[in-house]
């Protein structure tokens, strides 16, 4: 069920946030839309509600068949078996509580909650871009404020790694052979070598995004952008992504808000870190064995796409029975599907360092 409709059937986080009519919800989820990098190519289905999300889709090894028949006679009857899926939502948000005291200063200019309440949207959004790349509902990720155990939903990485799970197309899944392009060893047979593994996925995925790390990026970039190979667009912020193919080049950056920077001896905080050539994570991986890879998404409805029971939400301030501290409160759940199992792609086992 959709609550909120557009041309599409769905909204992304921007339009989500357009919607609004109260201008302390708008305000916060255009804050939250700002640092997320998919803001305008994932789209959200709204639940309702909903803390799960159930649909049926074709089992790809057991398809329907076009038959055919004579005059007189019924169609030999092969129908697809469907099988049905369930994906579980995730709640994510906190509290922000700040000496009444210290808000009434009127010597202040500005009041510690926006900026307390700036800095919580900032790092939920980080965290959320990390969760569509590497999100594992198997791992547990923290703890609840009652201790108990708490998990993020798969990411991409998961759904391709457990490939027999989701019954993702391991046809979409790549691997490039371990080719070099370290900054010493770089060239052009290497790079054209990497673009016609890209290119064969882009012919057969027809994606709408790549993810691609920080360091990867910035070697591909240079030789293609003397190459003409790439392009640019912008976003509804008016920030500017760089393009090859026609598919979106999405820098997924770090984890955290951080006054580190990008450490190229423990990527922890990188969001698509070092990995193994398998393409299981490994940010601390030494010298000579620093895999990356390139993960691809087709995304819609019928598709790779969120979902979510409500939009984000606020409230407060909220005085403590203590009669010191004021709270506030964000509160969201969301979560992933992929409905089609060809909507993820892979290229994987490329030595960058």
């Amino acid at each position: 069920m959709v609550a909120l409709i557009d041309t599409t059937g769905v909204l992304n986080l921007a339009q989500t946030a357009a919607m609004q009519k109260d201008m302390l919800q708008r305000g916060i989820q255009d804050l939250f839309a700002g640092d997320v990098q998919l803001k305008d190519l994932l789209k959200f289905v709204d639940t309702a509600g909903a803390m799960n999300y159930k649909f049926y889709r074709a089992d790809p090894d057991n398809q329907a068949v076009a038959g055919y028949g004579n005059i007189n006679e019924e169609f030999n009857v092969v129908s697809s078996e469907l099988e049905q899926v369930e994906e579980t939502i995730k709640l994510m948000g906190n509290y922000i509580r700040i000496d009444k005291r210290i808000s009434g200063d009127s010597s202040l200019a500005e009041k510690p909650g926006p900026v307390q309440m700036r800095s919580l949207l900032g790092q939920m959004a980080r965290e959320f871009n990390d969760a569509v790349v590497n999100g594992d509902a198997q791992v547990k990720f923290g703890t609840s404020g009652s201790g108990g155990a708490v998990f993020r939903p798969d990411g991409i990485r998961q759904r391709l790694l457990r490939a027999s799970k989701y019954k993702s197309d391991t046809s979409f899944i790549l691997d490039a052979g371990g080719i070099d392009l370290t900054v010493q060893n770089i060239n052009t047979p290497n790079v054209r070598t990497l673009a016609r593994y890209l290119d064969e996925l882009i012919y057969e995925l027809k994606p709408d995004a790549m993810f691609v790390n920080r360091y990867l990026k910035a070697i591909l970039a240079a030789v293609w952008r003397e190459g003409g190979m790439l392009d640019t667009t912008q976003d509804s912020m008016g920030r500017t992504f760089l393009k090859y193919g026609n598919v979106n080049i999405i820098d997924t950056g770090l984890k955290t808000a951080t006054r580190t920077a990008h450490n190229l001896a423990d990527t922890t905080n990188w969001v698509n870190a070092w990995e193994t050539a398998a393409g299981v994570l490994n940010p601390t991986a030494a010298a000579g064995a620093r895999f990356t890879s390139i993960m691809m998404a087709r995304l819609g409805t019928n598709d790779f796409h969120a979902i979510q029971p409500y939009a984000m939400r606020t409230d407060g301030p909220t005085l403590l029975p203590n009669r010191i501290h004021e709270q506030w409160m964000v509160d969201w759940g969301y979560g992933f599907v992929n409905k089609s199992t060809n909507c993820l792609g892979w290229v994987k086992n490329i030595l960058v360092g």
